[in-house]
């Protein structure tokens, strides 16, 4: 075969075409060749990626980006600061720092797995009026809730009960102004008062609650008033098992009608 193509290439140089056109003809078989030779070595091209694995491996490449990104950023518990805004009795008097109501509280509400800060803004003494006036700087910019837990000291100096009722009106407003959620804790007139006043001033916390829509705790010291065993020896501040009861009691109430 060879020779059989040489021999042409001699006759087709010799007799039909001049010399300058066999030259041109020779390059041209020249490319030929060589192009077939490449194509013959050359790899056959790989067939296009599937589709389906295409989608896998990105698919894939997202979910550890993802989870990557979920390890850098944990989630965080959302907390709910309550401050509870009182007297003696949410100021821990006659106890230890750590045995105050806030504390106990605060504790009890963790240990049942709620996310719940509750802040110590009682002071000793203090009427509804004296807490009017420091509302501001006792219930801080970070808190989201306000329990109310005034009225023992009104009671004890003879207060009025509209005046009371009035004080206690303007704490819930400022505190609904600032779009804070507000709890009210009510108190309990004894019966030596007359019963005229004793109906007024207990009657002014469910009127409270009812006018101003916010959940009430009718007595913050139920179970605890006048039982010796567990108040101190004032028979007034309750002691730490009295602490613990009043702890156990609002604890169920302030879960329900808060939202960390």
């Amino acid at each position: 075969m060879a020779n059989f193509i040489v021999f042409n290439v001699l006759i087709v140089r010799r007799v039909i075409f001049p010399r300058t056109w066999f030259k041109t003809l020779s390059r041209l078989f020249g490319l030929l060749f060589l192009s077939i030779t490449l194509q013959a070595c050359s790899p056959e091209p790989s067939s296009p990626p599937n589709q389906e694995q295409q989608n896998q491996e990105q698919q894939q490449e997202h979910q550890a980006k993802t989870s990557q990104t979920q390890k850098l950023e944990p989630n965080k518990e959302k907390q709910f600061q309550l401050v509870m805004l009182g007297d003696s009795i949410t100021a821990g008097f006659g106890l230890n720092a750590t045995q105050a109501l806030p504390v106990k509280l605060e504790q009890l509400l963790r240990k049942n797995g709620n996310h719940i800060t509750v802040i110590n803004a009682g002071v000793s003494g203090d009427t509804t009026k004296d807490a009017l006036n420091r509302f501001e700087w006792s219930v801080g910019p970070q808190a989201n809730g306000v329990l109310i837990a005034l009225g023992g000291n009104d009671l004890l100096q003879g207060i009025a009960p509209n005046i009371t009722k009035n004080n206690l009106e303007k704490i819930i407003q400022n505190a609904q102004q600032r779009n804070l959620t507000v709890l009210l804790a009510g108190m309990r007139a004894p019966g030596n008062y007359g019963v005229e006043y004793q109906n007024a001033f207990d009657q002014l916390f469910p009127d409270l609650a009812k006018q101003y829509k916010i959940p009430l705790y009718p007595f913050l010291l139920e179970g605890v008033a006048t039982n010796p065993a567990l108040n101190q020896r004032d028979g007034i501040h309750p002691n730490t098992k009295g602490v613990k009861i009043i702890s156990e009691n609002l604890s169920a109430f302030i879960d329900s009608n808060t939202q960390p």
